[in-house]
């Protein structure tokens, strides 16, 4: 039964981030209702197991999702409240859940090819979609690869990986991951979440966030920073 109620939580979060896509009153609604979704779900769950933790994870994203459409500030305040709150849950959960993302020393000497498959899909990246270049995300860009790392990889793949299994894990976090970037386009979408499973794999293999964040922070500065 819960093993259930998480495959309809993940659908219904990936059907309602098409839907923003496409009508974002109809998407803030679906939200809306997708978070009572979650709390009833929660109410099912007699014991605050793995599958309790993952719904209560994967509500994160709706949240986010909600405060970005109702913040009507310029596009830095924007993401700097927005990503915050969601550093801030993912931190706040991770220590109530006593969470692991990889905070280790271990595989840093896995850096160097962290470094070349990011300047590798940056570099893709950067030549397929041509974004405005917007230097001042320099300052922005690590602290955003690294909550996306640490909310995607270090919560939501390492969860899913104690219910599901190796490759649904790093499928669905990179699916989840692919659908929330959809607002720079559906290429885009679908790019993200090959990268994702990327580094999806990259991350099961080390354990190690650090490399993660890496890749993250190079592509997203080949693809929104460096001319």
């Amino acid at each position: 039964m819960e093993g259930r109620i998480i495959v309809l939580v993940i659908l219904a979060l990936v059907l309602t981030e098409i839907c923003l896509y496409i009508n974002k009153i109809a998407g803030f609604v679906l939200y809306l209702l997708l978070i009572a979704l979650y709390l009833l779900s929660l109410s099912q769950v007699k014991i605050l197991n793995n599958y309790g933790k993952l719904i209560i994870i994967l509500m994160i994203v709706p949240i986010v999702r909600v405060i970005e459409l109702f913040i009507t500030l310029e596009f830095f305040w924007k993401v700097v409240i927005s990503y915050g709150v969601l550093l801030f849950l993912a931190f706040f959960y991770s220590v109530r859940f006593k969470l692991d993302h990889g905070h280790i020393k271990e595989k840093l000497g896995l850096f160097p090819f962290a470094v070349v498959v990011g300047v590798v899909l940056g570099f893709i990246g950067d030549a397929y979609f041509n974004f405005d270049k917007l230097f001042w995300l320099i300052y922005l860009i690590p602290f955003i690869s690294y909550s996306e790392e640490i909310l995607f990889r270090g919560m939501i793949q390492n969860l899913l990986e104690k219910n599901y299994g190796i490759v649904l894990s790093i499928l669905i976090s990179a699916l989840l991951y692919g659908v929330f970037s959809l607002g720079y386009g559906v290429l885009f979408g679908v790019f993200v979440l090959l990268y994702g499973i990327i580094i999806g794999l990259i991350y099961h293999n080390s354990k190690n966030i650090f490399l993660a964040v890496t890749i993250n922070i190079i592509i997203h500065y080949f693809i929104f920073v460096i001319a």
